[in-house]
């Protein structure tokens, strides 16, 4: 089981199109006119449709974003919330672990784009992030290899101060993050107290 943190600071409403599990995502959709273009609606704007494709697109169930960053990508969750991002036609950007990209389905590998790095290295998070319109954090581990320098301190905690900095750094005000239940500064084990360290991190950025 897990539960969710995050920072929601949009500017518009957000309808909730697809639920997974505790994990959600919300979307808006808006017009745009092009340069020159006195027709900012297109075909829908014909006389015979004006009447109510108004109030249909404002419900539209599609999201505003273009590209998402998604770390965490290559585990369980990470799998289904990058196929329901593409199904919305958003394209997912996954962070990957330099030698781990064999664990990213062939589906999911034609459809996604693959960003070589390491979360837990600040720079490698602020240029995988630039260009997106949003981050889902997923990454976390159940246990640790300190000779392989994995660790809850630095998956957890060090890996989501790196992602609040690449949001702010580029200016994302959609962020989510997925924790889990239980999670607190100073949990019964090093697993809950870094997950809810991390929390924090979420509430106060």
């Amino acid at each position: 089981s897990c539960g969710i943190s995050g920072i929601q600071r949009s500017r518009s409403a957000w309808p909730p199109p697809f639920v997974l599990g505790r994990f959600s995502i919300r979307n808006a959709t808006t017009g745009r006119r092009r340069q020159g273009d006195s027709n900012p609606g297109g075909r829908a704007d014909h006389p015979s449709r004006v009447k109510d494709h108004p109030k249909k697109m404002e419900r539209a169930p599609f999201l505003q974003f273009r590209e998402v960053l998604v770390t965490g990508g290559t585990g369980f969750v990470g799998r289904h919330v990058c196929r329901a991002l593409v199904a919305r036609g958003v394209l997912p950007r996954i962070l990957v672990r330099p030698g781990s990209e064999e664990q990213i389905p062939e589906d999911l590998r034609r459809l996604c784009r693959v960003t070589p790095g390491d979360v837990t290295v600040r720079e490698f998070v602020e240029n995988a992030a630039q260009g997106t319109d949003a981050i889902v954090h997923l990454v976390g581990i159940i246990r640790e290899f300190p000779e392989k320098g994995i660790t809850f301190e630095k998956l957890h905690v060090d890996a989501t101060r790196n992602a609040l900095h690449a949001a702010k750094h580029w200016g994302i005000t959609r962020f989510v993050h997925m924790s889990a239940l239980g999670a607190e500064p100073g949990g019964i084990t090093d697993y809950f107290d870094t997950k809810g360290r991390a929390e924090e991190l979420v509430r106060d950025s």
